[in-house]
């Protein structure tokens, strides 16, 4: 996935911004209709769909490497202050088992 030397034992955080307009574009545009092989049946397979989508290009030199996925409408303040505060929580995890804390 990155291939940077010094973020290959780095976890990620990956933020599927604007929710809200994907749900909106799915209740009109199906995505089975643009995506050969899609057969799910609502909104929540979707996401998953589209999450799935890009954690499987994790390549297999990443298996150490964490990423964490968080959907999110940044528009909606309460969902934001869900996500700081899970990325907060991952960075702070990370850190406290590096220390040998946890």
């Amino acid at each position: 996935m990155l291939r940077n030397e010094f973020l290959k034992s780095a976890a990620f955080i990956l933020f599927l911004n604007k929710k809200d307009l994907l749900l909106k574009k799915l209740s009109s545009h199906p995505l089975r209709k643009y995506v050969n092989g899609y057969n799910g049946q609502n909104d929540d397979d979707a996401c998953a769909f589209m999450k799935d989508y890009f954690l499987k290009r994790k390549s297999t030199r990443d298996t150490g490497r964490t990423i964490y996925s968080h959907f999110c409408t940044a528009t909606d303040t309460k969902n934001i202050e869900f996500v700081f505060r899970a990325a907060c929580e991952i960075v702070l995890t990370k850190n406290l088992l590096k220390a040998g804390i946890q």
